[in-house]
């Protein structure tokens, strides 16, 4: 067998090591470019949320010979994934752009850019910046008297800072670096930012938030390498007897772009402003610019420099910064979020105002603690409308406040993408990285697997404590949240929900706004079983992202968990509508069939809705769900029988199908009886885009 051929059949069995155990033995001269790039492809489905290190040696390997391959669909869609997954997605983002643009259209890698968009329009971490900080620290204090034992006498400085930069790995990010000294009796803890120069910004609010029992012995600091410009435009955070010079507010103002400069748009966030100041320039240089290496370091580390951007009340001055009741709201709000979430949530930067908005800008440290803070505060206040948005163009605004009177909201700029935080990592395989298979087979490996929903919400609220005990109540099933952020969640945690169930993973994320792109409206004009259907879907306020994810799971088994879930998100106070499927179920409907399963029946109508149309022909109808198990989607045309007859025998066709894990293929025929033989066809769909397969109608005898 050569080479090639055991590397697939391998990875066809999923022995990952066994192919890193193939390629490591080779001679070095005969590691090619593709060949370092499938050693990448086996770290990659091999690591996981405990092994990222398997991420990190993909990521080297492939940057070794990124030169070679920098076109490549197959290298850019790699390094993409394992930036993903270890929490990177502004690193991840540019390299799945590329890959989409080798292979443009391709299903698996526009998942992961709206994922990407998602995670980097409304930031999710497993630990934010300021646990890590506190993690580090308290790792520190308990081993800090060996520390200054390894320093005694002037000695063994160089283990002593080697340790200590392993308590503090969590914190430092890459490049950084960690000197401990002990001279005239004084112990010397020094932090130094390593190439980028953001990090000096992470590390002055590391070391601001040292605790008394370490400043007791140590004295702690960082030694910002760079010219006093550089320090200048990181600005500095607001850090008492800092080691930084004094900190200095930079004023700017500019002539603020004309809305003939974007015919049919409004003026772009932030090109709208008179007037302004900062304490770092830099956030708002790359935002103009839209470049992203300042917030990418510190997104990677749990931090995200971001603004808010509000609306004012008509009785409130308005694009101008110098009125003084403008300046006293923005300095009122600031205070109060800054009182709620406390300096160890949020570093204000500045502010700014502009014609169509006014701006307040931070560093978060603890982004929900932030957010939580601002969504009171900006509810008792007299503004209008007040979003969040990161320093990024390529981003969208998370909605925070609406007043009743205001309908219109800004579309583009306040729907982030919605997709389910990918918590656990699908194998890399999902990619269709297969050159060689059959047009049918990567048809339908598309969909494979993607078990995502969406719980439509009259107002954003939802009671995650209920949705555990209805999931223990009603199917058996244990949603004891997985930790975050390194602690038992807390009542203000309730922005995501993250449990395992067996192989598998689910995970119930709020998303403050309603469904993008009018996309669950436009979809709900297909439920021709609920007339209220499409009124009820452009209603909503805000939605519940639920996904099911389990490689080692068989996909009935996660298309249960799935309903199971979505099932029990129907008794939320605020849920209306379950989009799924292609359409948008009533929440009673959904719930009744759901109740199928535990009669010991496939919940079919759940997972698949049956379509239905006339003409003059007759009746014809159609599958919408089929995909997702791996099959390819049916139809039945222009039957002479009544619609529920036509329902029902795609129904029986589909639980047969997916039941039996059957293949349905061009050419054969199919009955409910032996002498029943109806045939099966492969062609260009009629109802439905790409190939389907249209099933001579019969009624089961």
């Amino acid at each position: 067998m050569d080479l090639q051929k055991q590397l697939e059949t391998l990875n066809a069995q999923g022995d990952y090591q066994a192919i890193i155990d193939t390629l490591t033995a080779l001679p070095k001269e005969e590691l090619t470019p593709a060949l370092v790039s499938e050693l990448a492809r086996s770290y990659n489905n091999l690591a996981g949320p405990d092994t990222p290190e398997y991420y990190r040696k993909a990521i080297e390997l492939l940057k070794s010979v990124e030169s070679s391959l920098t076109d490549d669909h197959t290298f850019n869609f790699r390094m993409g994934y394992a930036y993903y997954y270890l929490g990177e997605e502004g690193y991840a983002l540019p390299y799945f752009e590329k890959a989409l643009s080798a292979r443009p259209g391709d299903r698996d890698t526009r998942m992961f850019i709206e994922g990407c968009r998602q995670q980097l329009s409304l930031p999710q971490f497993q630990k934010s910046f300021a646990r890590r900080v506190k993690e580090a620290w308290d790792s520190f204090v308990e081993k800090e008297a060996g520390l200054r034992e390894l320093l005694g006498g002037g000695k063994n400085g160089a283990a002593a800072s080697a340790r200590c930069k392993e308590l503090f790995a969590q914190v430092l990010g890459d490049g950084a670096a960690v000197d401990l000294s002990l001279s005239g009796g004084v112990y010397r803890l020094t932090l130094i930012p390593g190439e980028e120069k953001t990090q000096a910004l992470s590390l002055c609010y590391f070391v601001k938030h040292a605790p008394d029992e370490v400043l007791h012995h140590w004295e702690v600091r960082v030694d910002c390498q760079g010219s006093p410009d550089a320090l200048k435009e990181i600005g500095l955070c607001p850090t008492d007897g800092a080691p930084f010079p004094a900190e200095e507010i930079t004023p700017y103002n500019r002539e603020p772009e004309k809305a003939e400069a974007f015919p049919g748009e409004k003026i772009p966030l932030r090109r709208d402003i008179l007037s302004g100041v900062t304490v770092c320039p830099l956030f708002e240089k790359e935002y103009l610019a839209g470049k992203t290496g300042g917030i990418d370091a510190l997104h990677r580390d749990g931090a995200v420099p971001g603004f808010f951007y509000y609306s004012l009340t008509e009785d409130s001055p308005k694009g101008n910064s110098s009125g003084k009741e403008g300046l006293a709201l923005r300095d009122s709000l600031q205070d109060k979020i800054l009182q709620k979430a406390g300096d160890k949530a949020v570093t204000f930067l500045g502010g700014a105002s502009g014609t169509a908005h006014e701006y307040l800008d931070f560093i978060a440290w603890d982004l929900p603690a932030l957010l939580d803070a601002a969504v009171e505060v900006f509810k008792q206040s007299p503004v209008l409308k007040a979003s969040f948005h990161t320093f990024r163009q390529d981003a969208g605004g998370v909605l925070l406040k609406e007043a009743e009177d205001v309908k219109e909201q800004e579309a583009a700029q306040e729907a982030p993408a919605s997709v389910p935080p990918a918590e656990q990592n699908p194998s890399e395989e999902t990619s269709g990285e297969a050159a060689n298979e059959s047009e049918a087979k990567e048809e339908a490996s598309k969909e494979t697997g993607a078990f995502v929903g969406f719980v439509l919400l009259s107002r954003t609220f939802w009671d995650k404590a209920q949705l555990i005990r209805d999931l223990k109540e009603d199917w058996g099933v244990d949603a004891t949240e997985n930790e975050v952020d390194g602690s038992a969640p807390t009542d203000r945690d309730t922005g995501t929900l993250i449990f395992t169930e067996g192989n598998m993973m689910a995970t119930v994320s709020l998303m403050p706004v309603p469904v993008p792109d009018h996309e669950a409206e436009e979809n709900a004009v297909h439920n021709y079983l609920w007339p209220q259907a499409v009124e009820t879907a452009k209603d909503h306020k805000a939605h519940l992202i639920v996904g099911v994810m389990g490689e080692n799971a068989s996909l009935l088994d996660r298309g249960k968990l799935f309903v199971k879930v979505l099932a029990a998100c129907c008794k939320q106070p605020a849920a209306t509508g379950i989009y799924t499927s292609g359409t948008v179920f009533e929440p009673g409907f959904y719930k009744d069939f759901a109740a199928m399963m535990k009669e010991g029946s496939l919940p079919i109508f759940n997972w698949i809705w049956f379509g239905l149309y006339r003409d003059e022909n007759g009746i014809s109808g159609y599958t919408y769900g089929m995909e997702v198990f791996g099959k390819e989607e049916m139809e039945v045309l222009n039957a002479d029988a009544k619609p529920g007859d036509v329902q029902n025998f795609l129904a029986n066709m589909a639980a047969y199908v997916l039941d039996g894990d059957i293949t349905l293929h061009d050419g054969e025929t199919i009955g409910f009886s032996e002498e029943q033989r109806l045939p099966i066809t492969r062609s260009q769909g009629v109802a439905l885009p790409g190939m389907t397969l249209k099933i001579g109608y019969g009624k089961p005898e």
